[in-house]
């Protein structure tokens, strides 16, 4: 059972998130609550609502965090796809090297893939679409994309896929797309507890991510930068 009292004024917004989301209880109850009949059920409540956004892989992302740190600043500026960016993600997309990495390796017809983008581009409150383009040439790098999903106990939770261009895998690649990019996933998407990626055992060094997993943002540093409450 967590209880608190906050004793420096910084502690009063993460004291009262907490209380608020049913994960601690006042440190003034404790006489009663620690002595009362109903004890063990509060307890056991406390514990549910913790899991939702607790489990346990802070070590895990605190390294990530650190490794992010490390990267030189991103040669790379982000915007949102825009219809016209068809034929270059088409041609991302049926790249050979592409279609050996992905989950699904068949070909997409063209007619397939402007059915795909319409719908994504007409969901922006579930998808978002960022394409990767070079700061100093404007080339196209790659393309990263974001699902939203809320069928899972943990809330919402964003899915990350992503393709590269040929010049533009390998090394710090895929890095330097996914740092910034998760920022303006959090932005973008009110809520979201988490971001995820599903890759495969190949794909994950480049990343940095130790088992093909994501990220969450901590609630008081999120708040601190202006930005949605994540997990």
């Amino acid at each position: 059972m967590l209880l608190l009292r906050p004793t420096a004024e910084n502690q009063q917004d993460l004291d009262h998130f907490m209380r608020s989301a049913g994960l601690a209880l006042p440190y003034t109850t404790a006489a009663n609550v620690l002595t009362a009949d109903e004890a063990p059920r509060l307890a056991a409540q406390l514990r549910q609502a913790q899991r939702h956004y607790f489990d346990g892989l802070a070590p895990r992302r605190l390294r990530q965090e650190f490794t992010a740190l490390l990267l030189p600043t991103a040669p790379l500026r982000l915007r949102p796809v825009q219809p016209e960016d068809s034929a270059q993600l088409l041609a991302w997309t049926n790249d050979p090297a592409t279609r050996r990495q992905s989950f699904a390796p068949e070909l997409v017809p063209p007619d397939r893939h402007e059915a795909w983008l319409a719908g994504q581009l007409a969901a922006p409150d579930r998808h978002l679409l960022l394409l990767a383009e070079m700061s100093d040439t404007g080339a196209a790098a790659g393309l990263i994309r974001f699902t939203v999903s809320t069928a899972n106990e943990a809330g919402i939770t964003a899915t990350l896929s992503y393709s590269l261009g040929p010049d533009y895998r390998g090394g710090a690649g895929p890095r330097h797309c996914w740092w910034p990019a998760r920022v303006l996933c959090w932005r973008s998407f009110r809520g979201c507890g988490a971001c995820w990626g599903r890759l495969k055992p190949t794909m994950r060094r480049p990343f940095g991510l130790s088992g093909g997993r994501g990220l969450r943002r901590p609630r008081r540093q999120a708040r601190r930068a202006g930005l949605p409450s994540c997990g």
